[in-house]
């Protein structure tokens, strides 16, 4: 049950907020010398920020979902970036 859980929960996200962050992260990641340390904190920074325009406040759900999209954020540009480098092998 637990799996179904997890399943319908990303199935009722707003993916489409995680992967605007993405697409920032990856095209800032690209354009610019950022060391990989401070990748998460400039997604989180993001996330928040576009948590804040989107749901037009901050408070805990603000906090919590700007986390969030900038977690699955990390791990799509991380994956992007797993396939560039093994693609190139």
């Amino acid at each position: 049950m637990a799996e179904i859980d997890l399943i319908q929960g990303l199935m009722s996200a707003n993916f489409a907020s995680y992967v605007i962050v993405a697409l920032f992260v990856y095209a800032i990641r690209q354009a610019t010398s950022i060391p990989n340390k401070y990748i998460p904190l400039l997604s989180i920074a993001i996330g928040i920020a576009l948590a804040i325009l989107e749901l037009k406040g901050f408070n805990y759900e603000v906090l919590k979902t700007g986390v969030q999209n900038a977690l699955w954020a990390i791990g799509t540009v991380a994956g992007l970036k797993y396939a560039q480098e093994s693609r190139k092998k």
